[in-house]
């Protein structure tokens, strides 16, 4: 799949794909504009560039650097893009709207630029990771199942669902990190994880698990090693997300359902700035989206 959608590089060189993301970041504004998905703020900017080589390492194909929390003027956000004539497959025409959702307008960078302008010092940059990845996880299948990449969705949702397999490899590898207890790699997948050497074990399940290239499977573990407990809040965030929608759309039956319940969502959520998940459960009942 990753050979049927490979995008073009007309000069040969591998920067000819930051123009896909600069495509994609305005096909995606124009598509929740015109239905008026999220509240997006106006004074806010994103800078998509390749990753510096001092950061590739650590960082396996995209990370956003988020607007300074204190700056005044426009938010703006550092979108980098680690790119390599080995990680190209890394950067296919179903990754990068995905990428840009995730990274970017509706994601991170929204939600973030979002938080920054809010009143209270602590929301503004608290650290609150499985509300940041609770959110963006959520997006990419939400966006999917209001029509966006109708045309792709299918394959687009398979490679999704395929990434699902690289976030649970990353709770067992997080915790792994964490304890230093082997067991938490025996998830049933078909690897040698038995060198003493961490790397080397965790890097066996991970790339059994994804099929990554070895460059992106030690830059994954790179990240790992050095965020310690933020790995596995993609799984936790994404799951916990997901209930509380579920449980809003039960509460608000028959009182505001489809897209206007979804506006109301996603209006609190980018709103109230950055909050662990359970405070923004009380949140959520203040706004009387929950009971």
């Amino acid at each position: 799949m990753a050979k049927k959608y490979r995008v073009e590089l007309p000069s040969g060189k591998v920067d000819d794909i930051l123009g896909y993301y600069e495509a994609e970041r305005e096909n995606i504004l124009r598509f929740i504009r015109e239905r008026n998905l999220f509240p997006v703020i106006d004074n806010q900017d994103m800078k998509i560039m390749r990753t510096p080589s001092f950061m590739a390492p650590s960082i396996p194909a995209g990370a956003m650097m988020p607007p300074p929390a204190f700056r005044e003027g426009v938010r703006t956000s550092m979108v980098y893009l680690t790119l390599s004539e080995e990680l190209v497959d890394e950067h296919t025409l179903l990754g990068i709207p995905s990428m840009m959702v995730h990274e970017g307008i509706p994601g991170h960078h929204l939600q973030l630029a979002t938080a920054s302008t809010h009143k209270s010092i602590i929301r503004r940059h608290v650290n609150a990771n499985e509300h940041a990845e609770g959110w963006t996880t959520m997006l990419e299948d939400y966006m999917l199942d209001v029509g966006f990449k109708a045309e792709l969705a299918d394959e687009v949702r398979f490679c999704g669902k395929r990434d699902l397999s690289r976030i649970g490899a990353r709770v067992a590898i997080d915790l792994f990190f964490m304890s230093g207890d082997k067991k938490f790699l025996d998830v049933g997948v078909d690897c040698d994880i038995s060198s003493d050497d961490p790397f080397v074990a965790a890097g066996n399940l991970l790339a059994a698990v994804t099929g990554f290239v070895p460059g992106r499977v030690q830059a994954e573990l790179n990240w790992y090693s050095q965020q310690r407990g933020y790995p596995l809040s993609y799984l936790t965030g994404n799951r916990i997300v997901w209930e509380m929608k579920a449980e809003i759309a039960e509460a608000q039956r028959g009182v505001l359902e489809g897209r206007d319940l979804d506006r109301r969502f996603h209006q609190v959520y980018l709103q109230s700035g950055n909050m662990p998940l359970s405070f923004l459960r009380r949140v959520l009942v203040h706004e009387k989206l929950l009971s």
